[in-house]
């Protein structure tokens, strides 16, 4: 979820106890073996409580690919995702499981890399819309970067942007310490995007993906460099975004320098963030390709 609420209606493990409030107002589970052992029972019977049909992708996942969808780390991902509420948990891992086989198709129940399950989603990846930065904040979050300029849907399709961006995502979720403590979204207007790049199906593709189906906790949402035209719509986006999101979603405008003052009071500096925005990081999407071809071989 974008943000927590500790609901005790919620199945947990009996003796769980969560971290005071960060700066974005999540509570982090305390996590130990007991307490992990504990909340991987749980989950277990909360799938098993599952309706069949929204089982289905759990299933055929069990059968192809036992390696990946059956071990404790794969597993825990969905589980640090919804702060340990066992039953949000389990739910989450029946919608993944049914979207990315209904995303990837037979790739899905193969490991997320470049050269297989993106093989026919260059154009989307090449667009570098979606990057994930290097550093991190000051508390261990990943940060990912978007500039909605460099979209161009005449080029790929929605779900091949969508594929491209789960695959961001789990690039990132290679962090432990991305699993328990989140990731930033950092969306940059500043290079004047048009009005129809803003595609409010993409968005909600995207929002749905993030609230239900990857085992993801939003940090916040930062929209840098409005647009004029976007504010009049500001309702429209929050809607399409879904309340989670929204919550999470800090507008940020004025000067750059303005921005990256902001940023660095919440522990991203302005050696890690892109030039676009002031910063210094001149980011190469082609060597990030590169490198990531390279290390998935």
């Amino acid at each position: 979820m974008a943000i927590f609420s500790v609901d005790k209606k919620h199945v947990e493990p009996s003796s769980l106890k969560r971290a005071k409030p960060d700066v974005y107002g999540h509570k982090y589970p305390i996590e130990s073996n007991e307490i992990i052992t504990e909340a991987l029972s749980l989950f277990n019977e909360e799938i098993d409580k599952l309706a069949d049909k929204d089982r289905e992708g759990i299933a055929k996942a069990e059968k192809r690919c036992p390696e990946i969808i059956n071990t404790k780390e794969h597993k825990l991902m969905f589980l640090r995702s919804d702060n340990f509420m066992v039953d949000l948990a389990a739910k989450r891992f029946a919608n993944y499981w049914n979207k990315r086989i209904e995303l990837f198709g037979e790739k899905a129940f193969s490991p997320l890399t470049i050269s297989d399950s993106l093989n026919n989603d260059k154009e989307a990846l090449n667009t570098a819309f979606c990057k994930l930065l290097k550093a991190k904040d000051d508390v261990g979050r990943s940060i990912i970067y978007m500039d909605p300029a460099l979209l161009d849907d005449s080029k790929y399709t929605r779900d091949s942007m969508l594929r491209v961006i789960w695959y961001v995502v789990h690039v990132a979720l290679e962090e432990k310490e991305t699993q328990q403590r989140g990731i930033i979204f950092v969306n940059n207007n500043g290079n004047n995007p048009e009005i129809r790049q803003f595609d409010r199906v993409l968005v909600g593709k995207i929002a749905h993906s993030l609230q239900h189906e990857i085992p993801i906790i939003i940090g916040a949402l930062y929209i840098l460099h409005i647009p004029r035209l976007l504010v009049v719509f500001m309702n429209v986006i929050k809607h399409v975004l879904g309340s989670g999101i929204s919550k999470q979603m800090k507008v940020v405008g004025g000067s750059n320098q303005m921005i990256l003052q902001k940023l660095d009071k919440h522990g991203m500096y302005k050696e890690d963030m892109p030039v676009d925005i002031g910063g210094d990081l001149k980011y190469d999407n082609e060597s990030w390709v590169r490198q990531r071809v390279e290390a998935e071989l």
